[in-house]
C-alpha cells in the first residue's frame, strides 16, 4: 500500500512539472499571448507576459505585447521599459517607435519624446505630424494680479512704537505681473527656453534714517526681469538644466532738500534708483518607472543679500500617466542678509494632480515654511520679496487642448504675508511691529504649441 502511495504520489509531482513546462514552452506562449493580443484581454496578457519573462522567455513579439497591454490599460510609464527592449530586438520597427513615442508623451517625458522622434523615419514623422523637430515650438503669456484683502488694516496701519530705530518697512497693496515666455529646441536633447517679465506694484512703504521718518501709503514700485534656461537630455530619462534669471529693480528713494536763510521750507523728493540682482538654478532630474526624482541648487543675491538654496524634490504616478500623481518638495533655504549670521528655513510644498475629464486637470497646491527672496520652477520664477510668506494655499487649473495643441492655465493662491519693521544692530538684521496681512493672487495664461 505505501509502494502504491509512492508512485501515485511520484507521478503526480512529474504530471504537474511536465505540464508547468507544457504551459511556459515558447510555442504555447506565444500562442496564448498572441490570442490574449487579438481578444484585448490587456491584465491576462500582462501576466501571462510576465510570467514568461520569468520564466526567461524574451523576444520582441512578447515586449510588444505586454507593452501593448500596458498601453492600452493607460499605464504608459510601465510601457516604455517594454517597447525600448523591443527595440532593442529591432531598432527600425515603426509599430514599437510610435508606441514609444506616445507613452512618452502621455507620461509626462516630452525631452524623451523629441529625441526618440529624431530618429524617425520621414513617413513615420508624417504619420505623426512632426514636421521639424528643431525651432520654435512654444509662446505663453501670463497675466499675475495680486491683491491684499486686509484694507482695514492698511487704513489703521501703526508705525513701530520705537521711532529712535532706523529701517523700513513695506506693506503690498497690490502688483500686477505680465510674463511672456519662448521655448526653442536646439537641438534633440538640447531646449532652450527664455521668458520676460514686468511687475507694477503699489505698497505702502515707511523710511527712516537719522530724523527723517515719512510714510508713503502708494509708492509705485516696478521691476524688470529676464531668464534664460537651458534643459539638456543627458541620457534616456535623466535631465540637466541650468537656468540664469536676472532682476532689474527700480525702487523709489527719498530724500529732503532744506531751506535757505533758515526761512524756506523743506520738501521731499523721490527719484529712482535702480539695482541689479541675479539669481542661477542647476536642476537634475531622472525618471523612473513609478517615479521623479530631483535635486536643485540655487544662488542669488536678490534685495542686494546673499542666498542659497537646496531642493528635493519627488514626485510619483501610481497609475502610471497623468491621470493621478502626487509631488513634493522639500527645500532648505539660507539667507545672509550680508551678515555674518545667515537666516535658515526649511519648506516643504505638496501638490496633488488629478485628472477631472479630458481635457481638464485640477492641482491643489500648499506650502508650509517661510518663503522670501525664494527660487521656484526651477529657476524661472523669482519671489524678491523681503515680507516672507507663511501660508500658501491655492490651484491651478490646466486645459490641454489636443495632443499637442494649445494649453490654457489658470492659477490662484491665497496666502498670507507677514510685514515687519526691519532694522540692524550688532550685525544683525531685527524684526518688529510685525503685522500679517492676506492677500489673493490670480494667475491666467495661454500657451500655443507648434
Amino acid at each position: 500500500m505505501r509502494k502504491l502511495i509512492l508512485i501515485i504520489s511520484t507521478w503526480f509531482v512529474l504530471f504537474t512539472i511536465v505540464q508547468g513546462q507544457a504551459v511556459m514552452n515558447f510555442s504555447s506562449l506565444d500562442k496564448q499571448t498572441y490570442g490574449l493580443y487579438l481578444d484585448k484581454n490587456w491584465k491576462d496578457l500582462v501576466s501571462l507576459g510576465k510570467k514568461g519573462l520569468d520564466n526567461g522567455f524574451d523576444y520582441f513579439y512578447l515586449r510588444m505585447r505586454i507593452g501593448i497591454a500596458y498601453y492600452e490599460l493607460g499605464n504608459y510609464r510601465r510601457a516604455i521599459p517594454h517597447f525600448r527592449k523591443a527595440l532593442v530586438f529591432n531598432s527600425k520597427d515603426q509599430y514599437a517607435n510610435e508606441y514609444l513615442y506616445y507613452s512618452y508623451l502621455f507620461s509626462g517625458r516630452k525631452a524623451d519624446a523629441i529625441n526618440l522622434s529624431e530618429k524617425f523615419t520621414p513617413k513615420l514623422k508624417k504619420k505623426l505630424a512632426i514636421k521639424k523637430v528643431t525651432g520654435l515650438k512654444s509662446i505663453s503669456i501670463y497675466n499675475t494680479y495680486s491683491f491684499n484683502t486686509n484694507q482695514e488694516k492698511l487704513d489703521g496701519f501703526n508705525l513701530p512704537a520705537d521711532t529712535s530705530l532706523d529701517g523700513w518697512q513695506n506693506v503690498m497693496r497690490n502688483y500686477n505681473l505680465i510674463q511672456l515666455n519662448l521655448e526653442h529646441i536646439v537641438t534633440s536633447k538640447l531646449h532652450l527656453s527664455h521668458g520676460y517679465g514686468y511687475l507694477i506694484k503699489q505698497r505702502y512703504h515707511f523710511f527712516k534714517e537719522d530724523e527723517f521718518s515719512v510714510p508713503y501709503p502708494e509708492e509705485t514700485y516696478k521691476q524688470l526681469q529676464v531668464y534664460v534656461s537651458g534643459n539638456l537630455l543627458v541620457s534616456n530619462g535623466l535631465t540637466a538644466g541650468l537656468t540664469l534669471h536676472y532682476i532689474n529693480l527700480r525702487p523709489l528713494i527719498y530724500y529732503e532738500t532744506g531751506g535757505t536763510g533758515g526761512w524756506q521750507s523743506r520738501s521731499t523728493y523721490a527719484s529712482t534708483s535702480p539695482s541689479n540682482n541675479f539669481a542661477g538654478y542647476f536642476s537634475l532630474n531622472k525618471n523612473l518607472e513609478f517615479f521623479t526624482v530631483g535635486f536643485g541648487l540655487g544662488v542669488a543675491n536678490l534685495n542686494d543679500n546673499v542666498q542659497f538654496q537646496k531642493d528635493l524634490i519627488f514626485s510619483f504616478f501610481p497609475l502610471g500617466n497623468l491621470d493621478f500623481y502626487f509631488s513634493s518638495k522639500i527645500t532648505h533655504h539660507s539667507d545672509f542678509l550680508n551678515l555674518d549670521n545667515p537666516v535658515n528655513n526649511w519648506i516643504f510644498e505638496q501638490k496633488i494632480g488629478i485628472k477631472i475629464f479630458d481635457p481638464l486637470w485640477i492641482e491643489f497646491y500648499g506650502a508650509f515654511g517661510e518663503k522670501s527672496d525664494f527660487i521656484d520652477y526651477n529657476g524661472t520664477v523669482i519671489y524678491n520679496e523681503f515680507n516672507p510668506i507663511t501660508d500658501n494655499m491655492g490651484f491651478n487649473l490646466i486645459i490641454s487642448l489636443g495632443k499637442t495643441g494649445t494649453q490654457l492655465f489658470l492659477n490662484y493662491r491665497n496666502q498670507t504675508i507677514r510685514s515687519s519693521f526691519n532694522y540692524y544692530s550688532d550685525n544683525t538684521i531685527n524684526r518688529i511691529n510685525d503685522t500679517n496681512f492676506n492677500t489673493q493672487t490670480i494667475t491666467g495664461g495661454i500657451k500655443w504649441n507648434f
